[in-house]
């Protein structure tokens, strides 16, 4: 089991130097990961989307809240924390050209000497769709084609042509190759576990252990009867985070963010189902957390990314910390 950890690149606590300090943390205390997400627009309708933070540091902000660009800061930190792989959760396809997904993946694959994952989805904010100018409705669609695009471009030799609905291409060549990058896959419908058989290395979403249970068998079963491939499926589940000495101080410093975002995080009802949502969470007593991790390894989960909940980024860091002594160990 490896861990990662999702980074204040929005939310109450976003700045560089709280960047800095969660990623030099998780770096220094021995987590596999950083994470970041991604969108184009925000503004004060979106200040409760974050995942790192709490709902009471949003409430105490007079407006919404600071929000850096994923790749960006994944690019920064390449140099900065050199052990750590850097993956986005997940890098929206639907409303972006394939081309220059390859490019921007190639480039980070090689700067980051291999520790870049490519994870991608549909994307799940219609705003960002109406920014960008391309239709909604067509998000699984153009994803599903540029992720036949992109495989093209990055492990194959030699010029690639295509011929598609949203994108015509001929000769097209990319230097660097990334023959070896890992693509994830985020996305629970019928639809997002074909796209994982079909092209993906691994699978990033959130529920519970028992929704692993269900999905895990169907992904290589539908990749064997309809692609004949047969494959090792890094494993992910996406963990809102809260861990104390007791499950009582956890949930005190969970609950109000945990609730907000069950309740009302439309772009989260989208695409996960209703009974999975709160599946996830990892919330109590390190011994707590460490039963409910086995049952996520029992599942078939290998990859766990945590956004932690708290009032300051220094109790964001002492929740790592704690983590990292009393569970990560445990799985090592």
């Amino acid at each position: 089991m490896r861990f990662g950890v999702r980074l204040p690149h929005s939310g109450p606590f976003a700045s560089k130097a709280a960047i800095d300090q969660m990623a030099t943390a998780a770096e220094r205390l021995g987590y596999d990961a950083v994470m970041v997400h991604d969108h184009v627009q925000w503004g004060d309708f979106d200040r409760y989307h974050f995942y790192a933070g709490s709902v009471e540091a949003v409430d105490g902000l007079e407006r919404a809240t600071d929000f850096f660009e994923a790749h960006a800061v994944l690019a920064y930190l390449a140099a900065k924390v050199p052990r750590l792989r850097l993956i986005p959760a997940s890098m929206v396809l639907g409303w972006r050209d394939p081309t220059m997904v390859a490019r921007l993946a190639s480039s980070l694959d090689h700067l980051s000497e291999g520790r870049y994952v490519l994870s991608v989805c549909a994307g799940n904010v219609k705003k960002d769709f109406e920014v960008s100018g391309v239709p909604w409705e067509e998000r699984g669609k153009r994803t599903e084609e540029s992720l036949k695009i992109i495989g093209k471009l990055l492990k194959r030799d030699g010029p690639q042509s295509h011929e598609g609905k949203f994108w015509n291409l001929q000769d097209v060549e990319l230097f660097p190759k990334s023959p070896d990058i890992k693509i994830w896959y985020g996305g629970q419908s019928d639809a997002a576990l074909r796209r994982t058989a079909r092209f993906a290395d691994g699978w990033l979403v959130g529920g519970s252990a028992d929704f692993y249970r269900e999905k895990v068998p169907a992904i290589h079963r539908i990749a064997k009867e309809r692609y004949d491939r047969e494959f090792e499926l890094e494993v992910g589940c996406l963990s809102p985070t809260s861990i104390a000495a007791t499950d009582a101080a956890a949930q005190a410093v969970a609950e109000a963010t945990v609730r907000k975002r069950q309740e009302e995080a439309d772009w989260l009802k989208r695409t996960h189902n209703p009974r999975d949502i709160g599946g996830a969470n990892l919330v109590g007593s390190p011994e707590t957390i460490i039963a409910k991790v086995r049952e996520f390894e029992s599942a078939g989960v290998d990859y766990i990314g945590m956004g932690f909940i708290g009032h300051s980024v220094d109790e964001l860091v002492d929740e790592m910390t704690l983590f990292a002594r009393k569970v990560i160990p445990v799985f090592a």
